[in-house]
Order: C-alpha cells, then sequence, then structure tokens
C-alpha cells in the first residue's frame, strides 16, 4: 500500500476538485435560469482545490507557518461557505444577502487574531474546525429538509461523515495538542487525510446528482403541465384518468370525469386581443380550482377545454344527484366580472358535460368521450335557447 501522505492527498484531490470545478462552470451554462447554484459550487472547487493546493503546499515552503496555516484557514472555510451557497441556491433556501462576505471577513478576523501568543495554535484549529464543522453541519440540515431522493440522501450521509471527522479532529486536537490529536496514529492520519480532502471532489459530484435530479424534475414537470395556466396537460390528464380507472376497479368506486367548455372564449379573443384571452384562461382554471373536492385534479386539455377528474362512491343515493351537485359548486366559480390590466367584462359561464363511470362497465377513452360529448349536448342546448 502506498504511503498516503497529506501532501500526495491533496496533490490528487486538488487537481481533481479543479477539473470537476471547471465542469461545473461549464455545464452551468447550459442549464435552465431555474436551476442555480452552479457557479457557487465550481467556485468552491476551484478555490478548495487550487488554492488550497498554493496554500498547502507551495505557500508553507515560502512563509512563515503561522501566514501559511492562515492562509490554509480562509481558504478553507470559504470553500464550505461556497459549497452551502451553491445548495442554498439550489433549493432557494434563505440565506443572508452578504453571508460571503461576512464569513470571509470573520476568517480574517480570527487569523489575525490568533497570532503571536502561546496556545495560539490550538486556538486556531479549534476554531477553524468547529467553524467548518458548523458550515457542513448546516449544509447538511439544509439538504436534509428537502425531499428524500437518491441524491440527497449521498449528499447528506457524506456531509455527515465530513462534520464526524472535522469533530473527531476538534476534540483529540484539544485532547493531545502536542500531536494534533491524530499525527502519532498513522491510520487516522492517513483516513482524515483522506476523507477531508476528498470534500474538494465529493461535494461537487453530489452536487452534480442534486441538480440532474432537480433537472429531471423540472423537465417532467414541463412535459407534463400546461405552460400558460400551470395546470396538468393532456397528457397528465390520460395517465391519470388511467390511474383513477386502475384504483377505482380495485376498491369498487366509480370515476368521475367533468368535461368543461368556456363559451364564448373566440369572441373573448376577438374583442380584447389574445393576451387578455390568455389571462382569462389562466384565471379561468384558478376559479374551477377552488371549486375542487379534495383528491379531484383539474387539467387543461386544449384551447379552452379543461378536464377535472375524480372519484365517486357509487353507494351514493344517486350519481345524479352528486354529479348535479358537483355541477352546482362549479358553475358559480365561472360566472361573473373578469378585470384585468385596462379590460374588464362579465362572463356568463361554461358548458359542463359530467360521467360517472363504472370501470368494469367502461374505458377511459369511452368516459372521456361521454363526458365531451355531453359537455357539447349542453352547448347546443344554449344556444337553440339563445336563438328561440
Amino acid at each position: 500500500m502506498p504511503n498516503l501522505d497529506l501532501p500526495t492527498i491533496i496533490a490528487y484531490a486538488g487537481g481533481m476538485a479543479c477539473i470537476v470545478g471547471l465542469i461545473l462552470a461549464v455545464l452551468g451554462r447550459s442549464f435552465p435560469a431555474s436551476i442555480q447554484g452552479w457557479g457557487y459550487w465550481a467556485g468552491g472547487a476551484l478555490v478548495g482545490g487550487g488554492l488550497g493546493m498554493l496554500t498547502r503546499g507551495w505557500l508553507r515552503s515560502m512563509a512563515p507557518e503561522d501566514v501559511a496555516i492562515a492562509a490554509q484557514n480562509i481558504c478553507l472555510i470559504m470553500t464550505a461557505g461556497l459549497f452551502l451557497v451553491g445548495t442554498c441556491r439550489l433549493f432557494e433556501w434563505p440565506l443572508p444577502r452578504h453571508f460571503l462576505l461576512v464569513l470571509f471577513g470573520a476568517a480574517v478576523l480570527a487569523s489575525c487574531i490568533f497570532f503571536g501568543y502561546e496556545s495560539a495554535a490550538i486556538h486556531r484549529r479549534i476554531f477553524a474546525r468547529s467553524l467548518l464543522a458548523t458550515l457542513y453541519a448546516y449544509h447538511a440540515w439544509v439538504v436534509i429538509r428537502q425531499p428524500r431522493t437518491l441524491a440527497t440522501r449521498v449528499t447528506v450521509s457524506t456531509l455527515v461523515a465530513l462534520v464526524a471527522l472535522l469533530l473527531l479532529r476538534a476534540v483529540s486536537g484539544y485532547l493531545f495538542p502536542e500531536s494534533d490529536g491524530i499525527h502519532s496514529v498513522a491510520w487516522l492520519q492517513q483516513a482524515y487525510a483522506v476523507g477531508f480532502s476528498s470534500t474538494d471532489v465529493l461535494i461537487p459530484m453530489c452536487a452534480i446528482l442534486m441538480m440532474s435530479e432537480k433537472l429531471r424534475g423540472a423537465l417532467e414537470h414541463e412535459t407534463m403541465h400546461d405552460s400558460l395556466t400551470g395546470l396538468p396537460n393532456r397528457r397528465a390528464v390520460l395517465t391519470e384518468l388511467d390511474r383513477l380507472f386502475t384504483l377505482a376497479k380495485r376498491t369498487k368506486m366509480f370515476v368521475l370525469v367533468v368535461f368543461i367548455d368556456l363559451d364564448g372564449f373566440k369572441k373573448i379573443n376577438d374583442t380584447y386581443g389574445h393576451e387578455v384571452g390568455d389571462q382569462f384562461l389562466a384565471e379561468a382554471g384558478r376559479r374551477i380550482s377552488t371549486g375542487l373536492r379534495s383528491g379531484d385534479m383539474l387539467g387543461r386539455m386544449s384551447g379552452d377545454e379543461f378536464v377535472v377528474l375524480g372519484l365517486m362512491h357509487p353507494t351514493e343515493p344517486s350519481c345524479d344527484t352528486a354529479m348535479d351537485a358537483i355541477r352546482d359548486r362549479l358553475t358559480p366559480q365561472l360566472i361573473g366580472n373578469f378585470a384585468f390590466a385596462g379590460s374588464s367584462f362579465d362572463y356568463a359561464g361554461a358548458s359542463f358535460g359530467l360521467v360517472a363511470a363504472d370501470p368494469a362497465a367502461s374505458s377511459p377513452e369511452a368516459t372521456l368521450r361521454a363526458a365531451d360529448e355531453r359537455m357539447y349536448a349542453e352547448k347546443r342546448t344554449k344556444r337553440m335557447l339563445e336563438v328561440a
């Protein structure tokens, strides 16, 4: 087994960290603005890798040891701070506006204070390691508050192991200051060197995992949601309808489908313009949502057509009565005044087609078609009454 001395490990880890940082910097330009944090992780990897090698290697041979150690501690603290800011930006977690500036000031001030007195070395070590442990512990807290995924679990595990390593080093360094706690035990020194020096590589790699998961989630959301209203789109509606039919067969329930068509939408577009028409669609979606039952899903099929999906108990006194109650709850949501910037009009309402289907006797396609036909039948009835 080769001798894993600290300078060798720092050199390898630093070189790999710089490569990962450059990859992060390049990849960051190719992703949507909503996926944030790339720049800070790249900066952390470059600071930890590049400046880390300089301060822990070259500077120690060129400057007094106290100066070199102070520069090394500042570098390590800022690396941890950059990683933390990257994660907070990714998950939109609040962080003080001038966090990095304050952190840098505190690190520099502490380095200046720990000069020139007899026990300065041990106090400097305890301060630096305790602050690093605090930064990485808070980093782990931010990640653990997010939805549980493989990437967040790996990241939290990495951060928790790192905090444990730092605390072990801080405590052992205080108890055995003459050997800095671990220098007298070769395997412990090598384990610490490998674990801590790998931070500059492991955390950016964890960041790539978290970013890729968030990006995949954003892309999946985009493919399953309507960009104008933010509601589930036709694909999502059909997927949910299939799921409800499967669930209804197992639970002996009926599937409810409500087809909604916004009457007179073309006239709104022609009179007020397409921008107001788009705003009307979005507002109509919001108003319909307020009338839904718990567990119902509202989606936009296309144009001015919306669909509500849900489940109904077949043991209710009358499915027709239950559907009438749903219609009575949804209809008033769309009747009344709609006001937008520079435009205001009264809207008479929409046409509805409601179907409660027994999954054992129907199919998703047939149920959706039946609801569509009932909606058009109601629309034709309204036109006949207007003519009369």
